[in-house]
């Protein structure tokens, strides 16, 4: 997805936990600080009742019927703060239960990228609804920005075979 229109995509969804944590940390930016294309998501930082917190924005569904595994590849831009935030990839069926994938980013107090992450996914596939989360949670005051841009998917056993995650109702898959 390279986040074209100046409006959160179309299945994308927000999640959020915690005491006070408000549903509207994520947005379109007319930026490129990732890395990618002009226009990609941000989450901000929270300045009030930010800890423990937690916000997710949500890949529309997935279709991983027959796949075993999956990779992510995204381009971020970690404007950092300050340490007790906790940036990852999680997984779900549901959208209510929640797994961690591998890849995962404790905060520091000095700016993180733009760099490329490529990075498996797999929990919760073999599924007609997989979904895909980037995930910000701890102490929600401290950070600046995540900026994440040009997210795709490929199926991880043919990686011929792409598609991104935004539109694409399924990940087709082959014999390995």
């Amino acid at each position: 997805e390279n986040f074209d229109a100046s409006t959160m995509p179309s299945g994308w969804s927000q999640q959020v936990s915690g005491a006070g944590i408000t549903n509207d940390r994520w947005t379109i930016s007319l930026t490129n600080t990732a890395g990618g294309t002009i226009n990609e998501i941000k989450c901000t930082y929270m300045s009030t009742n930010p800890s423990p917190g937690l916000t997710r924005v949500i890949t529309p569904a997935i279709n991983t019927v027959g796949i075993t595994g999956i990779n992510l590849s995204f381009k971020h831009f970690f404007d950092a703060f300050g340490t007790g935030v906790n940036l990852r990839i999680q997984s779900s069926k549901d959208m209510i239960t929640w797994t961690n994938e591998s890849w995962s980013l404790l905060s520091v107090t000095t700016n993180i990228g733009p760099t490329t992450v490529t990075t498996p996914v797999t929990n919760n596939l073999n599924s007609s609804n997989t979904y895909i989360a980037f995930e910000v949670d701890g102490d929600l005051y401290q950070f600046d920005n995540w900026f994440i841009d040009n997210v795709s998917i490929t199926n991880a056993c043919t990686p011929t075979i792409q598609a991104t995650a935004f539109g694409a109702s399924s990940i087709t898959s082959s014999s390995m």
